[in-house]
């Protein structure tokens, strides 16, 4: 089973990966917000109601929120990557679902 062992070239790899994401989903997430922010203080404001529209009340920026805050999990869960090491596999466990969930939310 050599190749399920946890090894520091692993680590590294995920790590990389998952701050790389992070910082896809933050400049995605802040450039959203910057775009919202000029809209308001323009003084346009985009209302997109459908009356069949079930999908409930929206947040302004909410999207853009989303983003932000998976891009700063997702720091957070490749440092504990690395101070963690080899002793765990529950921020591998919980990266690996929180991607599948995006996956699935955004779909």
């Amino acid at each position: 089973m050599k190749g399920l062992q946890i090894t520091r070239q692993k680590i590294v790899v995920v790590v990389a990966l998952m701050i790389s994401t992070a910082i896809l989903y933050l400049e995605l997430g802040a450039r959203g917000l910057v775009r919202w922010s000029h809209f308001n203080q323009s003084g346009v404001v985009r209302h997109h109601i459908e009356k069949n529209d079930s999908s409930g009340p929206r947040i302004p920026g909410g999207q853009n929120i989303f983003f932000i805050i998976v891009g700063i999990a997702s720091i957070l869960v490749a440092l504990w990557m690395l101070k963690n090491k080899r002793n765990s596999k529950i921020p591998y466990l919980i990266a690996a679902v929180g991607s599948s969930g995006i996956i699935i939310l955004l779909d």
